[in-house]
């Protein structure tokens, strides 16, 4: 069964992909960074793994 949503309602959705527009250069950003210092993290990773 279909129902239908009145104009009334539909005046009232919030939302949608303003806050999306913000937050994906920002995570593009930090995954260019964590990819251009990968080595760097990996390194800092195993020494902390193995007590170094």
């Amino acid at each position: 069964m279909k129902k239908v949503i009145s104009e009334k309602k539909l005046k009232d959705i919030k939302g949608g992909i303003g806050p999306a527009a913000l937050l994906i250069p920002i995570g593009g950003y930090l995954a260019k960074q964590a990819f251009e210092h990968s080595d760097q993290i990996a390194k800092g990773f195993l020494k902390g793994w193995n007590g170094k």
